[in-house]
């Protein structure tokens, strides 16, 4: 992937940049990392070329012995290994995931070794563009977290901005942070619009509350 611009501000890196694609799309994704927090937020927009229907997939590779569990009502893929632990959870949108599944895949430590590793994988098919916001929460050894997703409607469709709630709850502590989160994704419609209880002209903004103190 190479990044166009990078911006360092406040305690947070925002990334966007672009990837190759095959025949009739292209994509691009957006990194939003909260440095102080230790989680990142990833948006990735594939833009349909023509009207013809296709099938991506957005798949996640952790290294053998992950041990990773799939929710399939919530789509969240969490590892449970010694030490630290990911969580990928989905943010659920208009345009709902089609398919998530656990794939088949291979790791090479070495030349001529090649082992086994599954992965999860988050399909969406069908004509037009698609759009996959994801958040992406490291854990601490022996930490445990509960999250939620869910999608902030908007007066637009996804592929014109998406907003969403997130909620990170620390079962060990009670702590709960609450993130509240607005992009933008075609410039030609930015304008004053309301997600949630929060209103933004900008091309991203972002609202945390911690335990209900913002």
């Amino acid at each position: 992937v190479e990044m166009s611009h990078t911006n360092y501000e406040n305690g947070y890196v925002d990334k966007t940049g672009c990837d190759y694609a095959k025949a009739n799309v292209n994509m691009k994704r957006s990194l939003l990392m909260i440095r102080d927090q230790k989680y990142m937020i990833v948006t990735d927009y594939v833009t349909a070329l023509d009207d013809s229907d296709y099938i991506v997939a957005q798949n996640w590779h952790f290294m053998p012995g992950s041990n990773f569990t799939i929710d399939q009502t919530t789509g969240i893929a969490k590892t449970d290994k010694s030490g630290a632990n990911v969580q990928i959870i989905p943010i659920k949108a208009e345009s709902s995931l089609d398919y998530v599944c656990e794939r088949e895949g291979y790791y090479c430590p070495n030349k001529g070794v090649i082992q086994n590793n599954p992965y999860p994988a988050y399909e969406k098919s069908g004509a037009g563009d698609k759009v996959y916001n994801t958040v992406i929460l490291p854990t601490s050894p022996g930490q445990s977290v509960t999250s939620t997703a869910q999608n902030i409607a908007l007066d637009v469709g996804e592929t014109t901005a998406s907003a969403s709630h997130i909620t990170m709850t620390d079962d060990n502590t009670g702590d709960v942070r609450d993130v509240y989160y607005y992009i933008l994704h075609d410039a030609e419609k930015k304008e004053q619009r309301t997600f949630g209880k929060y209103s933004t002209d900008s091309k991203l903004a972002i609202v945390e509350h911690y335990n209900g103190m913002p």
